[in-house]
């Protein structure tokens, strides 16, 4: 999840061979985030939903995308409060298709 795309940015420049799903209501941070190696930028709406609400739809857009499959460990990354820009302070380790809350 991001606002700005910045973390993703940062993680692209890395030597790794993850993939990086970044979800962002911000269609300009998006446009962005195409040109970096390993990044692929989703549309998210976050607009009037909690935090276990949005988590809850990154989890689905990325089974919609076929990206994830259930049972599939990710790492989701986001600021909170979610929807304030200014850095990742969250880290949360999820097994896709369990419940994701806190």
């Amino acid at each position: 999840m991001t606002q700005s795309g910045n973390t993703a940015h940062w993680l692209a420049q890395k030597e790794n061979m993850a993939l990086i799903y970044a979800l962002s209501p911000n269609r300009v941070a998006r446009r962005k985030l195409t040109l970096y190696r390993s990044v692929f930028p989703y549309p998210i709406d976050q607009e009037g939903k909690d935090r276990d609400e949005i988590l809850r739809e990154m989890q689905d857009i990325l089974l919609k995308e076929a990206v994830v499959k259930n049972s599939d460990r990710v790492i989701l990354t986001f600021g909170e409060p979610i929807g304030n820009p200014g850095g990742i302070n969250t880290m949360k380790i999820v097994t896709i298709g369990q419940n994701i809350e806190s």
